[in-house]
C-alpha cells in the first residue's frame, strides 16, 4: 500500500469538508424552505434564502477547491490557486444580490403593512437546528481554512456563521410576532420584516468585509508590515549589506517571494550560494513553505582591500589568477599576481589578455604604479612557495646578467627589488623580486613557463633570501618595449 503523500493528503481533506457543507447547505436550505412558506415567515424565507446562496456557494467552493490543487503547467506557472480567490469573489457577488430582494421585500411589507407570518413550533424548531448545523460546519471549515490557508473555505465558513447570528435575529423576530398576536400588541407583527432587514445588514457587512479581502488577493496586495519584516529577515543573515526589494504573491495557500540583497562583490561564488540559501531560510521562518527567489547584487564594500579589488577585474572579464601580491612603495601600489592562460596559448595572444585585465586593474586602482604579470598554463598553475629568510644585497647587477644570459630574454625593465626585514626577527632580511622581460611574442606559454622554472632556481641560488619572485614576461615588440632599452635601470625599495 502505497504512502499519502502530505500535499495530497491536504486537498483531499480540503475536498471532503467543502463536499460536507454543501451537502449541509443542501438539507438546511430545503428544511428552511418548507417552513418559510408554510408560516409565511419573511425572516424565515430570507433564512432559506441565505442558505440556499450558502449552497451554491458550497458547490463553488468544491469546485474552486479541486480545480486550485491541479500542479503548476507551461500556462499558470504559479498554479491555479487565484481560483479559491476568485471563487470567493463570486460567493460575495451572490451574497450581496441576494440581500436586494430580502431588503427590497421587506421594505415592501413595512410599507403596505402586509403581514401573514406563522409563528408556529416548526419555524423556531427549524432556525434552532439550523443553528446547530451552522455552528457545526462553520468550525469545521474554519479550522480547514486556517490549517490549510485555504480563502474559499474561508468564504464557506464566514457564510455559515453569519448563519448563526441571522437566525437568532430571526428567532427574535418571530417571538415579537409571536408576542403581538397572543396579546394583541400592535407594531410587533412588523417584527419580521425588520429581522430580515437585520439579517439583510449582517449579510451584507460581512460580504463586503469578504470582498475587499478577495479584491485585495487578486490584486496581490500584501497585508501590512510584511514587506518591511521580509526585508529585515533577509538583512540578518550573515553576509547581506543590505536587503533591497522584496516582492511578494499569494497564490492560494502558497507565497511566492522575491528578495533582492546586496553581497560583497568580492563574496565567493560557494559563500554566495550559502547566503542565499539561508535568506530562503530566514524569509520562510516568516512565511511556512513560501517559494523565495533570491537575487544578489554585487556591491563594492567600503573596506574592500586592494587584493580583492583585483580578484573582482579578473572575475570581471572571466578570468583567473593567483598568487596576487601587493607592494606599497612611495604611497604608490605595486601589483604582481599569477594569470592562468591555456596551455597553448602564444606570448602574443596572453599579452593581450594582461594588457585587458591591467586597464580594468588601473581603473579600479588609479594609484598603481607597476603591474607585473606572470603567465601560469592553466594545467600547471601553482603556487610560490616560501624560502628562507637571508640578506639580499647589491645583486641587482647579477640577476640582470642572469636573465639576459638567456637567448629567450631580449630585454629587462621594472627590475624592482623588496628589501626588509621578516616577521621573524629584525635583523633577519627577505627579498622579493619582480622585474619585466622582452621575450619574442610568437613564444609559447609553455615555453615561457619552463624558462620561469629555470629561473626560479637559478635566482634563488643568486638570492638566497629570495621569497616572492615575479617575472612578467612582455612581447618584445609591445610599445612599452621599444621605449625601453635593454640597460633600464633596476630599482631597490
Amino acid at each position: 500500500m502505497g504512502i499519502m503523500s502530505p500535499m495530497r493528503s491536504a486537498e483531499q481533506e480540503k475536498r471532503l469538508v467543502a463536499l460536507s457543507s454543501a451537502l449541509a447547505a443542501i438539507g438546511l436550505t430545503s428544511f428552511k424552505g418548507i417552513v418559510g412558506i408554510a408560516t409565511g415567515s419573511l425572516g424565515i424565507l430570507a433564512e432559506a434564502a441565505h442558505s440556499g446562496l450558502d449552497l451554491v456557494a458550497a458547490f463553488v467552493t468544491y469546485l474552486a477547491v479541486r480545480l486550485s490543487g491541479k500542479p503548476p503547467d507551461l500556462d499558470h506557472t504559479y498554479g491555479h490557486g487565484k481560483v479559491e480567490n476568485l471563487s470567493a469573489l463570486v460567493e460575495t457577488m451572490l451574497l450581496l444580490l441576494t440581500c436586494v430582494w430580502i431588503v427590497y421585500e421587506a421594505v415592501r411589507r413595512l410599507l403596505a403593512g402586509e403581514s401573514h407570518v406563522d409563528p408556529s413550533p416548526w419555524a423556531f424548531l427549524t432556525l434552532i437546528v439550523a443553528i446547530i448545523v451552522d455552528y457545526s460546519r462553520s468550525r469545521a471549515l474554519f479550522r480547514a481554512a486556517k490549517k490549510h490557508r485555504s480563502q474559499a473555505l474561508e468564504a464557506d465558513a464566514l457564510h455559515f456563521s453569519t448563519d448563526i447570528w441571522s437566525s437568532a435575529v430571526v428567532i427574535g423576530g418571530l417571538a415579537c410576532v409571536w408576542a403581538g398576536q397572543r396579546y394583541s400588541l400592535p407594531g410587533l407583527e412588523k417584527a419580521d420584516a425588520i429581522a430580515a432587514l437585520g439579517v439583510s445588514a449582517i449579510v451584507i457587512w460581512v460580504g463586503l468585509s469578504l470582498g475587499k479581502r478577495t479584491v485585495d488577493a487578486l490584486l496581490d496586495r500584501v497585508p501590512p508590515g510584511l514587506t518591511l519584516s521580509l526585508l529585515a529577515a533577509a538583512e540578518r543573515v550573515e553576509g547581506v549589506a543590505r536587503a533591497t526589494r522584496v516582492r511578494l504573491r499569494e497564490v492560494g495557500a502558497h507565497y511566492f517571494v522575491d528578495v533582492e540583497v546586496e553581497l560583497d562583490r568580492s563574496t565567493a561564488l560557494e559563500r554566495a550560494e550559502e547566503i542565499t540559501t539561508n535568506i530562503v531560510k530566514s524569509v520562510q521562518g516568516i512565511l511556512l513553505g513560501a517559494d523565495v527567489i533570491v537575487h544578489p547584487k554585487p556591491i563594492a564594500s567600503t573596506n574592500e582591500s586592494v587584493m580583492q579589488k583585483v580578484q573582482v577585474c579578473a572575475a570581471r572579464l572571466g578570468l583567473k589568477i593567483h598568487n596576487v601580491v601587493v607592494f606599497e612603495a612611495a604611497g604608490r601600489h605595486n601589483l604582481n599576481y599569477h594569470l592562468e592562460v591555456a596551455d597553448d596559448a602564444l606570448l602574443g595572444d596572453a599579452w593581450s589578455t594582461a594588457q585587458r585585465l591591467e586597464a580594468e586593474v588601473r581603473e579600479e586602482l588609479p594609484d598603481v604604479a607597476v603591474v607585473n604579470v606572470h603567465f601560469d598554463p592553466r594545467s600547471g598553475a601553482v603556487g610560490v612557495r616560501d624560502l628562507e629568510d637571508l640578506d639580499a644585497r647589491n645583486v641587482a647587477p647579477r640577476v640582470r646578467e642572469l636573465l639576459l644570459a638567456h637567448a629567450e630574454i631580449r630585454g629587462v625593465h621594472d627590475l624592482i627589488l623588496h628589501t626588509r626585514g621578516s616577521v621573524e626577527g629584525a635583523d633577519a632580511m627577505v627579498t622579493d623580486l619582480s622585474c619585466h622581460c622582452l621575450i619574442a611574442p610568437d613564444t609559447s606559454i609553455r615555453r615561457i613557463h619552463e624558462l620561469d622554472d629555470a629561473l626560479q632556481h637559478e635566482l634563488r641560488d643568486l638570492i638566497p633570501s629570495l621569497r616572492y619572485l615575479f617575472i612578467s614576461p612582455e612581447p618584445a615588440d609591445s610599445v612599452v618595449s621599444r621605449k625601453l632599452s635593454v640597460d633600464t635601470k633596476w630599482q631597490e625599495i
